[in-house]
């Protein structure tokens, strides 16, 4: 297992005590609706990326804004992806170059990603893949 830093934005020195490189492409890990971090889904994500490759892996906890009712977590998933946004322009700040950066997210969390690739400042997102669930139907991004 890897054990996990906390990154904020604007907190260099935990950036730099983290481990992250800039240099590596970056993984971001966005969990969907009723969901975290913390559940086997997301570790087993993380630990198979660390496992295979030289990355940096953020998993993104937004859980407080997507523990509710499904049409409260859509707006909870605009705020998240606007933050998001704001951590991305950040890192961007810091040296990662948005290329590298690849964002990962699962049903709602997906939204939470288009979001941000729109809202981002400094450059174009490398990569964002998202797995929709059924109330896909109801969002518009």
């Amino acid at each position: 297992t890897h054990s996990p830093f906390i990154l904020r934005i604007n907190d260099t020195s935990g950036h730099k005590n983290s481990g992250f490189n800039a240099s590596n492409p970056t993984k971001i890990i966005i969990h969907g609706f009723q969901s975290g971090i913390k559940e086997d889904i997301f570790v087993v994500n993380k630990n198979a990326y660390l496992d295979s490759g030289d990355y940096n892996v953020i998993g993104m906890d937004w859980s407080a804004l997507c523990e509710f009712e499904y049409l409260s977590a859509i707006r909870g998933a605009q705020q998240a992806g606007k933050i998001l946004a704001e951590f991305l322009d950040w890192l961007f700040e810091v040296g990662v170059e948005m290329e590298k950066i690849h964002l990962v997210g699962h049903s709602l969390g997906a939204h939470v990603a288009g979001v941000a690739g729109h809202e981002i400042k400094n450059g174009k997102i490398g990569r964002i893949t998202g797995k929709i669930s059924e109330y896909g139907k109801l969002l518009k991004v």
